[in-house]
């Protein structure tokens, strides 16, 4: 079974050998680029999102306090005309909103952390593909320089003959155009 099992990772090793060769690097390269690209547009707008939440939240515990204010000034009159029936009504209304506007705030700070937290993640990664992305194409630009150069290897000038009256035209009209040039200046 042992001799089995080493045959096929074997197998799978050089399979993924020969993937690897056939793979133009600097495609996959770019590939993952665009997919670092991605991922990090897709968590802005998570953190965008992050935002409008905590901006909601904010908006609901400022109309929760200005409820709480309406109804402590209308407890405030319940308790100086001494309605107890109405004070103790009012009491039963202030304390589910100050609960809720506790739950709230608690609410808001968990989320300010969370999205503090978010935007470091957030630029750290930004850093990393740009970082990735700058050696990439220093990476791109190597192997660009290393193919022409591998095309020029191929090239073979010294079997190229140039006959001294080709050279001596082309010096002719190299002059006579450089003349030109002077004239009009």
């Amino acid at each position: 079974m042992g001799l089995m099992n080493r045959l096929v990772r074997m197998c799978k090793s050089d399979m993924h050998g020969i993937m690897d060769q056939m793979e133009d690097k600097s495609l996959v390269l770019k590939q993952c680029l665009r997919e670092m690209e991605e991922e990090i547009q897709r968590k802005e707008a998570k953190l965008s999102e992050l935002i409008k939440l905590h901006t909601k939240t904010k908006k609901d515990i400022e109309s929760i306090s200005a409820r709480h204010g309406e109804v402590e000034k209308d407890l405030s009159i319940a308790l100086e005309n001494e309605r107890d029936d109405i004070a103790r009504f009012m009491i039963r209304k202030i304390k589910p909103l100050e609960k809720q506007r506790d739950m709230l705030t608690d609410l808001m700070a968990t989320q300010r952390n969370d999205i503090q937290q978010y935007r470091d993640v957030l630029n750290q990664q930004r850093q990393h593909y740009e970082t990735l992305k700058i050696k990439s194409m220093q990476y791109m630009n190597q192997q660009q320089t290393e193919s022409w150069q591998e095309c020029c290897n191929h090239l073979d000038l010294n079997g190229v003959d140039i006959s001294d009256e080709e050279v001596e035209i082309e010096l002719l009209r190299r002059k006579q155009t450089q003349k030109q040039g002077e004239k009009e200046s």
